[in-house]
């Protein structure tokens, strides 16, 4: 088990290193997904770093060396996005998925930083950050603020005007740090806790 995803009420998306498992909530049987190297509609590999449902139930898998894969709810196949800007996204991980609520879906990755999905033309792009490491753990978006965790520390990104603002490492009550900031969840509309 590498991670796991809960999508409200429904399902628990488990990430492995032999694919994701979808473990229904609601006593439906669980369905192992896995790469089929015969088959050019299945995932882009059997290493699954991340897992995301979007508000129309598409689902979003980061993998490691196999870009990302999607499948909308009503698809019966896996579409693969294994390029960014023209460029490949081999021999990087897929670390996590937030999306906007209007039509992009935010990537991170370790080794090619950030990415941008558009679902309306189905393009990836990479988004160069000054200051930003290329290897980022995940992305939470929050009212037109994109939080990013990294092993250098938490960054903000303003995605109306590009502004980036370094946090730096998390300081503990016990006064020890991590650089590490691994996950972020958001609570409520005022609250975000961060994790290292």
């Amino acid at each position: 088990l590498v991670d796991a995803y809960l999508q409200e009420g429904q399902n628990i998306w488990l990430c492995t290193t032999d694919g994701v498992w979808k473990y229904s909530l609601n006593g439906e049987p669980t369905i192992h997904i896995t790469s089929d190297s015969l088959d050019p509609l299945s995932m882009s590999g059997h290493y699954v770093f991340a897992a995301f449902v979007d508000r129309d139930g598409g689902l979003w898998l980061g993998t490691k060396d196999g870009g990302v894969s999607y499948s909308g709810i009503f698809q019966q196949r896996i579409n693969k996005v294994v390029s960014a800007s023209d460029s490949p996204l081999r021999g990087s991980i897929v670390t996590g998925f937030s999306s906007d609520g209007k039509g992009t879906v935010w990537v991170t990755t370790e080794q090619n930083g950030l990415l941008k999905y558009s679902t309306l033309s189905g393009k990836a792009e990479r988004i160069s950050l000054k200051g930003v490491p290329k290897t980022l753990c995940f992305p939470c978006y929050d009212n037109g603020i994109l939080w990013l965790g990294s092993f250098e520390g938490l960054y903000s990104y303003n995605v109306s005007n590009g502004t980036v603002k370094n946090y730096g490492p998390l300081k503990r009550q016990s006064g020890a740090t991590d650089p590490r900031v691994y996950r972020a969840f958001k609570i409520s509309a005022s609250e975000l806790y961060f994790s290292n």
